[in-house]
């Protein structure tokens, strides 16, 4: 649709962090990426399984991108424009009022 990568997840902080917090966060998450980039092949046959095999695992792990780039951004803007043109959408207030 857009030729562009949809970004499923990205790790964010409140404004309300702390930098000196936020900056540990961002290491220990770049540092735990990194370790479990160079472990993918060990992480592979411990979470392999009856429904995937080691293969499947890896070749799974290796496909995410991890780091966000400027395609990765455009994509994101793109989405936000096209949802940005949506109508306002609300739940019906008696189906929601029927989980209660």
């Amino acid at each position: 649709m857009t030729d562009k990568p949809f970004v499923f997840a990205e790790w964010v902080v409140r404004n309300d962090v702390p930098l000196e917090q936020a900056y540990e966060l961002e290491t220990q998450l770049l540092k735990a990426t990194k370790d479990g980039l160079r472990n993918i092949d060990e992480i592979s046959r411990f979470r392999a399984n009856h429904f995937l095999t080691e293969l499947d695992v890896s070749d799974y792990v290796r496909n995410f991108s991890y780091f966000l780039g400027e395609n990765e951004r455009s994509g994101q803007m793109d989405f936000q424009r096209r949802l940005d043109q949506l109508p306002a959408w609300r739940p019906d207030s008696q189906a929601v009022g029927s989980l209660r």
